[in-house]
């Protein structure tokens, strides 16, 4: 979980300033610029192994590649180098918000949202391996520090005028 400490004087003024700034902070481009980054982390992190959903670390092993035809099966998780259809299909969507914009990320086409279901679940003696955090899971912390990073260059640049 991402901590922050905050001065309540300095956000006081701070949020002055930003609804002098406009009544939505964040822009088009902004909301943008996060589902961009957060599908290219989510996708070095799918990559490498790694969950993208905190807390779940590794994505589990194949437990024995030799029973697969021609033992050609690795250990490593399926499509790991992000050829496949599914990883393909991970979108963004704006929402317009009281705030400018949304950013939803996730799979939009029905047959992806099925595939997206197997992942979470596990199906055909497949091990679970979700990718889009649900209900109150959420993204690991490199992701959230990127979008807070995104957020906070919107914020000063506005602040600065």
């Amino acid at each position: 979980m991402l901590k922050l400490s905050l001065n309540a004087d300095k956000l006081r003024a701070l949020t002055v300033k930003l609804r002098e700034a406009g009544s939505k902070p964040i822009d088009r481009d902004t909301a943008k610029l996060i589902g961009t980054t957060t599908i290219k982390l989510m996708r070095e992190l799918i990559a490498s192994g790694n969950s993208p959903i905190y807390g779940k670390g590794q994505f589990p092993k194949y437990k024995d590649p030799k029973r697969y035809p021609g033992k050609k099966k690795s250990h490593e998780p399926v499509n790991l180098y992000l050829s496949g259809d599914f990883l393909k299909s991970l979108d963004y969507k704006l929402i317009p918000d009281k705030i400018g914009f949304k950013t939803k990320v996730g799979y939009f086409e029905d047959d992806q949202l099925v595939k997206e279901q197997g992942h979470r679940n596990g199906t055909n003696k497949q091990p679970k391996r979700p990718t889009i955090p649900k209900g109150k899971e959420e993204y690991v912390k490199a992701i959230r520090s990127a979008i807070v990073e995104i957020y906070q260059k919107r914020i000063n640049k506005l602040l600065k005028g």
